[in-house]
């Protein structure tokens, strides 16, 4: 079965704590245990190797190296002696300070593609409410080993009634995203500084969901708005392209939507907002099981939902 999660060794490479999430998958964790036992339970207790790239054994090819696992030494790919590999027991290095010192509480971990992309998820403990409607904020770092993904460390909320997902990068400076190119060795100090974990980006994005969840939205607006999101806005109805998507954000805003009916969202901006990321995380057609993940996160998926949020803002100002 076509797969993008990792599953070197026979196992679910995925470790999480509390309620599983939504790909469906992995180990679970009691809560606070030392990032040891995360690596191991995460499938993430090996390292990229480096070996030369050589045809029939006897033709070296300068410049080129094979990334390739310690554990089943699975060449995963080929990349150039400029390459910086980010380690995945780097990844969760990342964290230690962040949930020993500053309140951080790891939430997942894992890889996908047989281990060429390695993730950790941590919660911050900043969270807003709309009446019964919570928001909580993670700290997301991803990478990869075959030049697929920049190393990234982003600030995302999460919406606890349906687990949608959403960058929340309000600042036009991109401070809630850092991005280290694979020819630049990743600085781990450098990168938390510049994600401003300390700055008030959650609170901008806290005020600009209480906005947005205060104005009633037509269904006339909200339909205009998805065709923008999703669509082609100087196309005919009938010729817009996504029809599908569309038609399912709309039935996900007029109710069918998790948390729809919480007066924060009932016809509201913010109602819009989490339909559209309600339908990348969790309904959107994939090419393969378990590719939503990747592009709820890091592909068109997440550009869908920056588009989304704003236009949301838009529409509530």
């Amino acid at each position: 079965m076509a797969h993008l999660i990792d599953l070197s060794n026979h196992r679910e490479n995925i470790a999480y704590i509390g309620k599983m999430p939504w790909h469906g998958l992995g180990t679970q964790l009691e809560p606070n245990l030392p990032l040891e036992r995360w690596r191991i339970a995460a499938g993430l207790d090996f390292t990229y190797e480096l070996a030369p790239v050589q045809f029939l054994d006897t033709e070296t090819f300068s410049g080129q190296r094979v990334v390739y696992r310690s554990d089943t030494k699975t060449p995963i790919s080929v990349v150039s002696d400029r390459y910086h590999v980010v380690q995945p027991g780097h990844v969760l290095e990342f964290f230690r300070d962040l949930t020993e010192d500053h309140g951080f509480t790891m939430e997942t971990a894992g890889s996908l593609r047989e281990g060429a992309v390695v993730w950790a998820l941590a919660k911050t403990g900043r969270t807003f409410s709309l009446g019964a409607d919570e928001s909580r904020q993670y700290v997301l770092l991803m990478t990869s080993c075959d030049s697929s993904l920049a190393t990234r460390a982003t600030l995302t909320s999460v919406r606890v009634v349906c687990w949608n997902t959403l960058s929340a990068a309000l600042k036009r400076d991109a401070a809630n995203l850092v991005t280290t190119r694979h020819n630049t060795a990743f600085d781990a100090n450098a990168t938390k500084r510049n994600l401003g974990l300390v700055d008030d980006s959650w609170s901008q994005f806290a005020d600009a969901a209480e906005q947005m969840a205060s104005r009633k939205l037509g269904d006339l607006d909200a339909k205009e708005a998805v065709i923008a999101i999703f669509g082609d806005p100087e196309a005919p109805i009938d010729k817009q392209p996504g029809q599908r998507a569309m038609g399912q954000v709309v039935d996900l805003f007029h109710g069918r939507g998790r948390g729809a009916d919480l007066p924060s969202a009932r016809h509201t901006p913010w109602g819009l907002l989490n339909a559209v990321t309600e339908y990348i995380d969790h309904h959107a057609p994939q090419r393969k099981e378990g590719s939503r993940l990747a592009s709820a996160w890091t592909g068109r998926g997440e550009q869908l939902k920056r588009k989304a949020l704003d236009a949301c803002i838009q529409l509530a100002a």
